[in-house]
């Protein structure tokens, strides 16, 4: 992993897997977007799950909580735009991304074998 000042960040493509925060306190692991012309970058956050707005956002995670309802991932692009130029970003590298990818695949279920009679 690697850490960036926002310059340097900013100038890394789209699609770079990275969790931004203040030294050394990490966020939300996210996926990075455009980078904007004013300071500022568009981003994925894995850790979300589709909603149609705040107030659903908030209904879904408590209907989740209390009845086990599961929603899909989010897959809508934000802008940072509340942002400082102390924040720094630490960057998965290609190792990293293959850990990453191990740890995944290891979290899927076992499908079931199949009873060959």
């Amino acid at each position: 992993m690697r850490v960036y000042d926002r310059k340097g960040f900013l100038a890394l493509p789209e699609g770079v897997i990275f969790c931004k925060g203040q030294p050394w306190a990490f966020d939300t692991l996210m996926v990075k977007g455009e980078t904007m012309p004013t300071n500022d970058f568009t981003y994925l956050d894995l850790c979300d799950i589709v909603s149609f707005d705040s107030g659903d956002w908030f209904a879904r995670l408590e209907d989740s909580l209390q009845n086990g309802t599961s929603y899909p991932m989010g897959d809508d692009y934000g802008r940072d735009g509340t942002f400082s130029e102390t924040d720094v970003f630490l960057v998965f590298e290609p190792d990293d991304l293959r850990n990453l990818i191990a740890f995944a695949e290891a979290a899927l279920p076992t499908p079931p074998k199949e009873n060959k009679e």
